[in-house]
């Protein structure tokens, strides 16, 4: 019994998000049977989530310094994404309008969890102080720029997506070779913003102001941003589980 419960713990967010499919699958074979290229199209969908279940397990298995409500919380998190896509779905059926903040959340259910699990409480003011630094030159950068506050600015979506950064910021100062790095992401950051309002991409933001499309576009920095956080994190891991076990 002991060793089913290590492994659903060792994997919960991983199981978890198996779970989410399984009760997609459940109810679309009950609204239209069993459709081969709508299960195909879910678990596509899914196989993104079951990848960050897969290292979001494997970091969170090898922290020993967490208490563990903190890494069960953080291998919880991000299933909330779909409790949000749930609503969304449920708002839709009643005709109501839905809620335009959950396309910002939802980023904080994935930036959160790496935040939690990269030993947050160490070096935090070093930390702290330089993904300040970081975010600030991101935010201080496209308000400058900015032509239209658009959606962002009028649904709080920037300071939502300052905080993400923020978030992905911190868990990468976690490695000690690179507690700096939040300083060089939030310069490269800024230097896309730059280069976006020099450059508009589409034709929209060319004819409608650069930022036009700036959710977007922000969507990509915070996936490139939780890419290089999520390989950061990794390989910080991997050198504390190389640096613990010399100890031995």
């Amino acid at each position: 019994m002991d060793k089913k419960v290590g492994l659903v713990r060792r994997n919960l967010s991983l199981f978890t998000f198996i779970a989410v499919y399984l009760v997609i699958a459940i109810v679309l074979m009950f609204l239209e049977s069993f459709q081969l290229e709508t299960q195909w199209n879910v678990i596509t969908t899914l196989i993104p989530f079951f990848l960050l279940g897969v290292i979001l397990d494997f970091i969170v298995s090898r922290n020993h310094d967490l208490q563990k409500g903190y890494l069960i919380f953080a291998q919880l998190l991000p299933t909330g994404i779909f409790l949000l896509f749930g609503i969304t779905t449920i708002l839709m059926i009643i005709e109501r309008p839905p809620i335009e903040a959950f396309n910002y959340i939802i980023w904080l259910f994935i930036a959160a969890p790496f935040f939690i699990t990269s030993n947050f409480r160490e070096n935090y003011r070093r930390r702290m102080i330089s993904s300040l630094i970081g975010v600030g030159l991101v935010g201080a950068i496209y308000i400058q720029l900015t032509t239209m506050t658009d959606e962002l600015e009028e649904g709080n979506g920037l300071i939502v997506y300052l905080v993400c950064i923020f978030l992905m910021f911190y868990a990468a100062s976690g490695l000690k070779r690179l507690f700096y790095i939040n300083l060089i992401l939030g310069f490269i950051d800024a230097a896309i913003l730059v280069f976006l309002w020099k450059n508009p991409l589409t034709e929209a933001s060319r004819l409608r102001g650069w930022d036009y499309d700036i959710a977007l576009q922000f969507e990509l920095l915070l996936l490139a941003n939780l890419i290089i956080c999520i390989i950061i994190c990794l390989i910080d891991v991997l050198i504390r589980e190389k640096e613990r076990k010399s100890t031995l």
